[in-house]
């Protein structure tokens, strides 16, 4: 797809005015894009019809060290419909609003490039955008083209309860002096966005904690591609790694047994890309791990107990622009069209119901 801003104002020849507005830059996959197309012509003498298209593609290129390219990409649907056949005569100002429903499966908007530990240079985008089209029978008259922003389905998961694993903590394969059981949970419930820093909940339970001779944690990106022809490539990466003071972590715990401690993840330094969320792709997918070990001294040897938690990583949208509307706007709204969108086999997707309570673009 062009790399454009997706902030980017209409394309506009003379005193030819087209806009698109979305009611919010960020949707969640199985959910509804709603917006509206804005058009406006001091004097139209031509016999012009108003055109919408959106697509939301994968692309993933890797280059390897020999030289090998391998690059691919994937529709996760395309839409090409047209609006208006007609477009009166005279001064226009229209709104033709629109709608149409992301499919349940979309994955996330995405952006990724880095090199993994083998030297293959790794490239990976998921993107989206919308263009609307004001065209003659033998020409584009001006274009309007835009970018939005997709929340996979995992999004709507409810956060809640802890990951917890229990280790024995043995000083040979026939005598263990007892258990240690590590958990991993939620403080704040809201969903992680990339570069964002949040802190976890963590609980190390064990009667023999005075062994205790670290603590540590980290988060671990992965991130795997898998080509058409069967090749795969792994990225992996530790984000960040945090080892707590023991002597805090006692003080601070009345239970010697049971120590409680806030962890905090950062993902700000994580600069291998602008939103490289969590994902399940067609071509690849990434994932994001809170890891904590808890090594103890059991005799002649060190045991290190281990839990793991996946974090789930939204992408960032950018924050939506107030529309500068033409001077005295006061256009005429068309009905809403509910949109189909097709796969790559053309297969229209299900759509649903459509809401048509919005709320008109105006000068208020």
């Amino acid at each position: 797809m062009d790399s454009e801003d997706p902030r980017r104002a209409s394309i506009s020849k003379n005193s030819e005015w087209l806009e698109i507005s979305i009611d919010s830059l960020c949707c969640v996959a199985g959910e509804r894009l709603s917006g509206e197309i804005l058009l406006h012509l001091a004097n139209n003498t031509k016999n012009l019809s108003i055109i919408l298209k959106s697509r939301g593609i994968e692309h993933v290129k890797v280059l390897e060290p020999n030289g090998n390219v391998h690059e691919h990409t994937s529709n996760i649907y395309t839409l090409n419909t047209t609006l208006s056949e007609f477009v009166e005569l005279g001064k226009v100002q229209s709104i033709w609003p629109f709608t149409f429903k992301l499919p349940l499966f979309s994955p996330a908007s995405f952006d990724f490039a880095d090199t993994d530990s083998l030297g293959n240079s790794i490239k990976c985008q998921v993107s989206y955008e919308i263009e609307a089209i004001l065209c003659s029978e033998t020409d584009d008259v001006v274009k309007c083209k835009k970018k939005f922003f997709v929340y996979n389905r995992n999004t709507r998961k409810v956060l809640g309860g802890e990951v917890s694993e229990e280790t024995p903590l043995s000083c040979c394969w026939c005598c263990t002096q007892g258990m240690s059981k590590v958990s991993l949970g939620y403080i704040d419930l809201e969903h992680m966005s990339c570069g964002a820093t949040k802190n976890y909940r963590i609980d190390v339970q064990s009667t023999l904690n005075r062994k205790l001779e670290s603590l540590m944690g980290q988060v671990m990106f992965k991130l795997y591609v898998q080509i058409p022809n069967g090749k795969i490539f792994e990225f992996m990466k530790v984000l960040s790694r945090t080892v707590p003071q023991l002597n805090a972590i006692f003080d601070g715990n009345a239970d010697k047994n049971s120590l409680t401690l806030d962890f905090e993840v950062d993902l700000s330094n994580a600069n291998y890309g602008e939103n490289p969320c969590s994902n399940d792709c067609a071509l690849f997918g990434a994932e994001y791990y809170l890891q904590f070990y808890a090594t103890y001294d059991v005799g002649c040897r060190s045991k290190r107990a281990f839990a793991e938690m996946e974090l789930h990583i939204n992408p960032v949208a950018p924050v939506k622009e107030t529309l500068k509307l033409p001077g005295r706007w006061d256009p005429k709204e068309n009905l809403i069209s509910n949109l189909i969108l097709e796969a790559s086999n053309g297969i229209p997707y299900p759509q649903g119901t459509v809401l048509s309570n919005r709320n008109r673009i105006n000068n208020n």
